[in-house]
């Protein structure tokens, strides 16, 4: 919950992730430990939106002239696959630290190598990466349970099969750090969608 608070004031909810990681590390696990499960969850749930976003948007393309949005949904649920993998990298962890240390950002390094000795544990473990994958799915997929009961409370009719197609729609565009929480973003692309 206190998490849930910070990410209403902070943009993209990385407030909430921020207190999340914090909280964690006062409970006994140390800070990289806290930030790889708070860093994974992230990805694993950035994933399963775009997955969702993907099936669920393709049948409504040519009705409605979705190609543009599409391809940013495709683009979005690939970014979300390349960055889970590039975190369980070595590599690209050392590609990172090599990076900051030429920007000035060097003393960084200490903290990466705990990160990277942290996510080093996750390698691996197929099962449950794919365990975590499926509750990431009924996440969202409850996300937009929530929308289809409130539409019912309210009483309106409209087709559940339609808050498939713009709740991830929407859960992506509100996850662009352009605005706080996404207020302004999340009511004008809830209107249009």
């Amino acid at each position: 919950h206190v998490g849930l608070f910070f990410n209403n004031f902070l943009p993209a909810n990385v407030g909430g992730d921020l207190a999340r990681t914090l909280d964690a590390s006062r409970s006994g696990s140390s800070r990289a430990t806290a930030l790889s499960t708070v860093v994974l969850d992230r990805l694993l749930g950035t994933v399963a939106l775009g997955g969702v976003a993907v099936v669920s948007t393709l049948p409504a393309i040519d009705r409605f002239h979705l190609a543009a949005a599409y391809g940013g949904v495709v683009a979005f649920f690939v970014l979300g696959v390349v960055m889970l993998r590039a975190v369980l990298e070595p590599r690209v962890l050392a590609t990172l630290e090599r990076f900051m240390a030429r920007v000035g950002l060097g003393r960084f390094s200490p903290a990466l190598d705990a990160l990277s000795g942290r996510l080093a544990a996750f390698r691996g473990q197929r099962r449950l990466f794919l365990e975590l994958f499926v509750v990431a799915l009924v996440v969202q997929v409850m996300r937009i349970g929530v929308h289809v009961l409130f539409a019912q409370a309210l009483g309106l009719h409209v087709p559940a099969a339609y808050f498939f197609l713009f709740v991830p729609l929407l859960a992506v565009i509100v996850s662009l750090p352009i605005s706080l929480n996404g207020i302004g973003v999340r009511e004008g692309a809830g209107i249009l969608l």
